[in-house]
């Protein structure tokens, strides 16, 4: 699971900084723990990336707890490229997109094998409208791994700070360039003109 935090003025990659959250499920508790958390490494921050840092952290934890897995994915991509990963063999090209967590999660689901389901669920949902209770818990599973990716931002508080300054200075960066493309525009008419 995961939460990607960006801005609807920023339009820039850099504006993006993203989490992942892990809660494990027991269907017979409609209680969920943290399994796992944190901030999606790297210069790429996207919701794709988060969702496979979660995916990973649970086949992990599985391998190493020697348990069967069913993982719960709101993210159809993720969802569909594992699910084919447990049939055959997918050659990851080095230069793909996301590669490097492509081949580790292709790996993991190898190495589990049988021991490994993958099912999509549906996002932010609420559980009140759910057509039963298995949904219901469903609904329910997947709102407490969004409120736990959230929680990566408060261990990080240095990193949020530095994301925020970030924010305002491609802002600032932004203004300036209309400034400066305005002050040209103009010259440029009077210029024309004269």
């Amino acid at each position: 699971r995961n939460c990607d935090w960006s801005s609807d003025v920023c339009s820039s990659d850099l504006c993006k900084l993203a989490s992942w959250g892990v809660v494990i499920g027991d269907v017979v508790s409609p209680r969920f723990w943290p399994l796992s958390n944190g901030l999606v490494p790297g210069w790429v921050q996207t919701a794709l990336r988060g969702e496979l840092w979660a995916a990973i952290s649970a086949m992990k934890f599985a391998i190493l707890q020697r348990c069967q897995i069913r993982i719960w994915c709101d993210n159809h991509t993720v969802v569909k490229r594992l699910g084919k990963f447990s049939t055959h063999k997918v050659k990851i090209k080095p230069n793909a997109t996301n590669a490097d967590l492509w081949r580790l999660a292709q790996q993991l689901v190898h190495q589990l094998g049988q021991s490994l389901q993958i099912v999509k669920v549906s996002s932010h949902q609420d559980p009140h409208t759910a057509q039963d209770e298995a949904e219901a818990w469903l609904f329910a599973g997947n709102e407490a791994a969004d409120k736990l990716a959230q929680t990566a931002f408060c261990r990080h508080g240095h990193i949020y700070q530095e994301w925020t300054q970030l924010h305002r200075d491609l802002d600032a960066i932004h203004i300036m360039r209309n400034r400066v493309h305005d002050t040209m525009i103009a010259v440029a008419q009077v210029a024309v003109q004269s």
